[in-house]
């Protein structure tokens, strides 16, 4: 006798879910390809790509070294005399929503704070804001392919690509909004007060992860309000209002925290407002220069053929749109068309405001628009959903998509190359640091003595990481402390420049070790 044979349904459902493994698997393949040397040591934190690394990292490793209850957020900074040897209380580094740079600490618990600790802890994040996007366009769409090409797009941009292993604030955010935005979809389908739940927990998670991904849960809440308000029922009005109360009482508790970690209420207060102030100030440069800054991050991070890819599909999904009606409201309207446009509006203001508002932050940095690759991603899956609707255009939009990733991947890879060629630091640098991990000092003071390459190097958390203590670099008049180590550049006649130095300083530099490029001086005052 023949076993019965499976239901149509069945064999489909199981197909769909087999496509989607293998089509995650193609992502996190690619992602990975890109994804570079994990365990490296971070040579240049001057350049952001592990800046935050080192410097989360190092406060990880502080977090779990004080054990206390205040220490196990991320976000703990201690003074060291010595590797380990703790001077004075710890303070809290709260200029940002930390979720999770919280569950970091409690990763590198297990994993240690060595440097693929948070290499590969971030690969996971961004992996993940992959899948996140690739869940959203699933949702929305119906279809694989789009949700592919739309995730693919996402992990092979040259900024996503570079800074993916990063410990960036903007990944945290990424990743709770695009997943936010997923459950969205998925409640429109299918209004149930489980789904509505998981809405409200994701809403939470995006208050407490970062700003971006708080902005983008403002913004689905004015979106669900001006549903409820154009299409009011006790069903909308909830929708509406469980999200917003969770959000309410997850500022609430975001704000406690701060207060906590900062000792009160005022102390939280300063903190967030000179942060706000400084990556919002606009003295040093005009409009026109920071438009001009912002148009040359754009060719950086995207790539020509990406923006102009972009412009065009946009263009043409506007016209689209106008042609079929679609512009405005409709009361006959889909819930995954609708879930769609609160989501690439929703993406895209947060990102805007985002640069706008903290333009000292998004004209000094790059990685600023990090946030924009979601919705940049994102409209390429629309695309080729569109296209779909057409026999005539769904072949040519596929290759066209495929070709873009494929030049994306290129220069992706290419970006995270250039950044490591232009690092300034060895792994002898890294070895010779290390080395001074048990000298007693509360600083390096490096001092420059002639204008030279490596003097751009000695900035940002590299040396917290390694030994514990932070570099400053010496201004001209400053005079030593007993309790600093001098850095000097190990020059051919470092004899005569020691001695000089020591002369300009007001001190003799004895003890001297060295490393191939550098070597490390203690002060006794004349």
């Amino acid at each position: 006798m023949k076993p019965p044979r499976k239901p149509a349904a069945a064999q489909t459902t199981r197909r769909r879910w087999v496509g989607i493994l293998l089509a995650l698997a193609l992502v996190a393949a690619v992602q990975l390809g890109s994804a570079g040397d994990l365990s490296g040591p971070f040579l240049d934190t001057r350049l952001h790509v592990d800046y935050d690394n080192a410097l989360f990292s190092f406060m990880a490793r502080n977090g779990l070294r004080n054990g206390e209850a205040r220490s196990q957020w991320g976000v703990t900074v201690n003074d060291y005399v010595a590797w380990g040897e703790r001077a004075g209380p710890p303070r809290y580094y709260t200029d940002h929503p930390f979720l999770v740079k919280a569950a970091f600490q409690q990763f590198a618990r297990l994993a240690g704070t060595g440097e693929a600790s948070s290499r590969t802890f971030y690969l996971i994040v961004s992996l993940s804001a992959a899948a996140g996007l690739f869940t959203l366009l699933l949702q929305t769409t119906r279809a694989i392919t789009p949700a592919l090409v739309g995730a693919l797009a996402l992990v092979s941009l040259p900024v996503f690509s570079k800074f993916q292993t990063c410990v960036k604030f903007e990944l945290d955010g990424m990743l709770l909004a695009v997943w936010l935005l997923a459950a969205l979809a998925w409640f429109e389908r299918d209004r149930g007060r489980g789904r509505l739940a998981v809405v409200a927990g994701l809403v939470v998670g995006c208050v407490l992860a970062h700003w971006t991904s708080l902005l983008v849960a403002g913004f689905v809440g004015l979106a669900l309000l001006l549903e409820a308000w154009r299409r009011p029922g006790r069903a909308r009005w909830l929708a509406f209002g469980v999200p917003a109360a969770a959000g309410a009482g997850a500022l609430v508790v975001l704000a406690s925290l701060m207060a906590w970690l900062q000792g009160s209420w005022q102390g939280a207060w300063h903190a967030l407002v000179l942060a706000s102030a400084r990556r919002a100030g606009v003295a040093s440069f005009t409009w026109s220069q920071w438009l001009g800054r912002q148009g040359t991050y754009a060719v950086d991070n995207f790539g020509v053929p990406f923006l102009a890819a972009i412009g065009i599909v946009a263009v043409a999904l506007v016209a689209l749109s106008v042609r079929r009606g679609r512009v405005g409201s409709s009361t006959t309207r889909e819930a995954q068309p609708w879930a769609l446009g609160v989501a690439m509006f929703a993406l895209t203001a947060a990102a805007l405001v985002w640069l706008l508002a903290f333009r000292q932050g998004s004209y000094v940095h790059s990685f600023w628009q990090l946030p924009l690759t979601l919705p940049a991603a994102l409209l390429v899956g629309i695309a080729v959903a569109a296209a779909r609707q057409d026999r005539r255009w769904s072949l040519a939009a596929l290759v066209g998509a495929a070709a873009l990733v494929a030049q994306l991947n290129v220069a992706g890879i290419a970006a995270r190359r250039e950044a490591a060629a232009a690092r300034l630091g060895t792994p002898a640098d890294v070895e010779f640091l290390a080395s001074l991990r048990d000298d007693r000092s509360s600083r390096l003071v490096y001092v420059p003595v002639a204008r030279h390459p490596l003097d751009e190097w000695f900035q940002g958390p590299l040396f917290e990481y390694y030994t514990d203590r932070p570099v400053v670099v010496a201004q001209p008049g400053w005079r030593p402390r007993p309790d600093d180590r001098v850095l000097l550049l190990r020059y051919k006649d470092r004899d005569t420049v020691v001695g000089d130095v020591g002369i300009r300083l007001g001190a003799r530099l004895v003890d001297e070790r060295c490393g191939a490029r550098l070597c490390a001086y203690s002060v006794i005052p004349r």
